[in-house]
């Protein structure tokens, strides 16, 4: 039961990246295709039919990319701003890696912002970027800043990375070392 519930997490990030590259690309057939990578990819497939956290922070990762789409083609809102901030936070939670679209999402907002004043001929205005990225933040913190601080509390890190490394313990790992897990991936 559980491996099919990894499912609708999969279903849902092949129907994100369809729509990503349909509103990216006006195509059809590219979408599809781009679709198709998504859901034919033998790791993707495993992910996805794995009892595992993977297939979430996919899921919610692609929602974020997804959710930047529509703000460049759409507007940065500080609606969109604030669905953005609520999709990080749960692919953070999913896992720690899901973090990662902040800085991306962030960048995405100033550009928009700093294109939009160049194109208007006038000054970036600093104060919408600062609503913004306000509007980003303020549901990661809501949403997963309770993990934060209990990583905090119970590890002294907020992200408990260094209590994982001693469970699963640590390794020293060089670029030959890496070289041969390269085929694990």
């Amino acid at each position: 039961i559980i491996r099919l519930l990894g499912l609708l997490p999969g279903g849902l990030t092949v129907w994100l990246g369809f729509d990503i590259a349909l509103w990216l690309t006006r195509r059809r057939a590219v979408a599809l295709c781009a679709m198709s990578l998504i859901a034919f990819n033998p790791m993707f497939l495993t992910i996805s039919t794995s009892v595992s956290n993977d297939g979430l922070v996919i899921c919610f990762s692609t929602l974020s990319l997804w959710l930047m789409a529509r703000s460049v083609m759409f507007g940065f809102t500080p609606r969109r701003a604030a669905a953005l901030g609520a999709a990080t936070a749960l692919a953070t939670l999913s896992k720690l890696g899901g973090l990662a679209t902040l800085p991306v999402a962030m960048a995405i907002g100033t550009l928009m912002e700093l294109v939009q004043a160049n194109r208007g001929r006038r000054r970036p205005d600093m104060r919408r970027l600062f609503t913004l990225n306000a509007c980003l933040a303020l549901p990661i913190a809501g949403l997963a800043g309770w993990w934060f601080v209990r990583n905090q509390v119970l590890y002294g890190e907020w992200t408990g990375t260094s209590m994982m490394a001693q469970v699963a313990g640590p390794r020293d790992i060089g670029l030959a070392a890496l070289a041969q897990e390269f085929e694990g991936f």
